[in-house]
Parts: C-alpha cells; sequence; structure tokens
C-alpha cells in the first residue's frame, strides 16, 4: 500500500498543479498527472516521521512520457529536523549533455 496513504510517511509539496495528488509521489503507480506548479525552485518531499531513519543507497524520479514535462535541474536533500537540509545529490541539465 501507498505508505503516504496509510499514515506511515508524510508527503509534501511547495505547490501542486491541477488534477495532482500528493499520494502519487509516494506511490508505485505511474502516473502522468502528478507535479508542482510552474514555479522556480519547486519541490516535493516525505517525511519519514519521528526515530526513522534512511539509508540510501539508490533513488529514482520518474518523468512522465512527454517532450515537455522532463525533470531537467533537481536537487535531491535529506534533513534530520526540517530546518537544516543537506544536500545528497544534485543534476543541472547542460544542453550539451546528449
Amino acid at each position: 500500500q501507498n505508505p503516504h496513504f496509510i499514515g506511515q510517511v508524510q508527503a509534501f509539496a511547495s505547490s501542486l498543479a491541477a488534477n495532482s495528488d500528493i499520494e502519487w509521489i509516494t506511490g508505485r503507480s505511474v502516473t502522468d498527472a502528478c507535479h508542482t506548479q510552474d514555479q522556480p525552485f519547486s519541490f516535493f518531499g516525505v517525511d519519514l516521521g519521528v526515530n526513522r531513519r534512511l539509508v540510501l543507497t539508490h533513488y529514482t524520479i520518474r518523468n512522465r512520457t512527454s517532450k515537455t514535462h522532463v525533470v531537467r535541474h533537481w536537487c535531491f536533500e535529506g534533513s534530520e529536523d526540517g530546518q537544516v537540509w543537506v544536500a545528497l545529490d544534485a543534476r543541472v541539465y547542460r544542453s550539451s549533455d546528449k
């Protein structure tokens, strides 16, 4: 089951576009509809809850099947307190990367 839907984690976002549902970012179903509004520095996040830690070895970012809505820049961050954030990985699109 989706861990956000059953209350094990709390998903959040800077904004949500029309017809998006925050629980979709923690689900296993592929959807073309979950995205933020088109604003700089938009983000999605997942709060694992008190006394939970994550040992990250891999992660996946899914894009919809579209040439106009593709994630090109991102910064993957982690925080223990929700105040101080540490960059774990970052990617910047360069047009020379093909």
